[in-house]
This record gives C-alpha cells, sequence and structure tokens, in this order.
C-alpha cells in the first residue's frame, strides 16, 4: 500500500512541474491570455480585442489608458 501511495504523488508532482514549466514557457501576458483565458465560454482571442495586446505586453507596472465603455480593459487588468 505504501508503495502505491508514494507512486501516485510521484505521479502527481511530475504534473504540477510539467504543468508549471509549460506556463512559464509563456513569455507575453498575451500569450498568457491566448493560452489560457476563457471569456463566454470561449477561448480569449485577440483579434477580437486587438488593442489589449500591446495595453497587456506593456511591460509597466502603471499602464494609463483612454478608453470607451465595454472594450475589454478590465480583462486586460
Amino acid at each position: 500500500m505504501k508503495v502505491m501511495q508514494e507512486s501516485t504523488i510521484m505521479e502527481d508532482m511530475r504534473d504540477l512541474v510539467a504543468r508549471g514549466i509549460k506556463r512559464s514557457s509563456i513569455q507575453s501576458c498575451s500569450r498568457w491570455a491566448e493560452s489560457y483565458r476563457i471569456l463566454k465560454n470561449k477561448p480569449w482571442k485577440h483579434d477580437r480585442y486587438p488593442w489589449l495586446r500591446s495595453i497587456q505586453d506593456a511591460g509597466s507596472r502603471l499602464v494609463i489608458g483612454q478608453k470607451a465603455a465595454q472594450i475589454g480593459y478590465t480583462e486586460a487588468a
């Protein structure tokens, strides 16, 4: 029984490490959004919100932008 538990723990650890490596290989916020973000049960696509790519990838701690209503600015944040 103990061997079975150790095997399961090792498999779980391998899965966690593999997922971490996969996520850390994404180099930008916009790529992460396209890989993992879901909006209204659909994968996030920048072709619907092209103006958000530069906001997401700004690389600054503070981003100031002028916006209209309902353009996805909250999603970028």
